[in-house]
Order: C-alpha cells, then sequence, then structure tokens
C-alpha cells in the first residue's frame, strides 16, 4: 500500500489516523494510488463537522512514467436530495404503519360482527338473525 505523493500532504502520523478512524476511507485512496478508478455517493464531512454527501468521481492522473501522479476528483453534493429521499422514507414507513394499523382495526370489525350474528343466530329461532326484513 504505497501511497507515494498522494500522501504529500498528510503526514505518517495522520495517514494512520485516517486509516483507523476511516478504513474504507483509507481503502479508497489505497485503490486510486494503485491506479483504479472509483465513483459512487460518498460521506464527507463539512469544516464544521457536519455530514454532506457528493456524487464524486475520483480518476487517477498519471505521468509520462505511469505512475499516479494526482487524483482527479469530479464531485457534486447531493446532500439535499438525500436528506429529501430520508425524509420521503420517513413519511412513506408511517404510512404504511398507518394502513396496517386500519387493516388490522378492519379485520377485527369484521370477526366482531360475524362472532355477533352467530351468537344472535344461535340465540333466535333458526335462520332468523339472518334474515334482513324491512322496517314497516
Amino acid at each position: 500500500m504505497r501511497w507515494g505523493r498522494l500522501s504529500a500532504a498528510i503526514t505518517a502520523s495522520s495517514a494512520t489516523k485516517v486509516r483507523r478512524a476511516r478504513p474504507a476511507y483509507a481503502a479508497l485512496w489505497d485503490k486510486l494510488a494503485q491506479g483504479d478508478f472509483d465513483a459512487g455517493e460518498y460521506r464527507r464531512l463539512d469544516k464544521h463537522g457536519r455530514d454532506i454527501w457528493l456524487q464524486a468521481t475520483y480518476n487517477p492522473v498519471f505521468n509520462a512514467e505511469g505512475r499516479v501522479e494526482r487524483i482527479l476528483k469530479i464531485a457534486t453534493d447531493t446532500t439535499p436530495s438525500k436528506i429529501l429521499r430520508a425524509e420521503l422514507k420517513s413519511t412513506v414507513d408511517g404510512l404504511v404503519d398507518i394502513v396496517e394499523t386500519i387493516s388490522g382495526i378492519a379485520n377485527q370489525t369484521n370477526l366482531l360482527a360475524l362472532n355477533a350474528t352467530i351468537e344472535a343466530a344461535r340465540a333466535g329461532e333458526p335462520g332468523v338473525a339472518l334474515r334482513w326484513s324491512r322496517p314497516k
């Protein structure tokens, strides 16, 4: 895992801290140092320590000798859409819970009505409780 010039701005001790704190982040830079491209949605922290989400591509740039010289990162902040998706998912999950509750109540009501009909049939003349008559 050679970081070479990619780690010029990162001291050995801070690179070790990055590896311990964020193994996936360190693995990304190891992959890039080997010349592999990477793209996806990434969680990062802004200068205030808040989560931000980036849709990004990391592209190794090679020198004349074929070694990785730098990484070209092209990124778009997708934080607002990520937040919106999370809010929509929460809303949908809440609606699913409501529908399941209503369905359970409807099933219980149907069972109570069926039970009442059976009890009425047992209590009266056969077939009388199940017969509907028009009010006079």
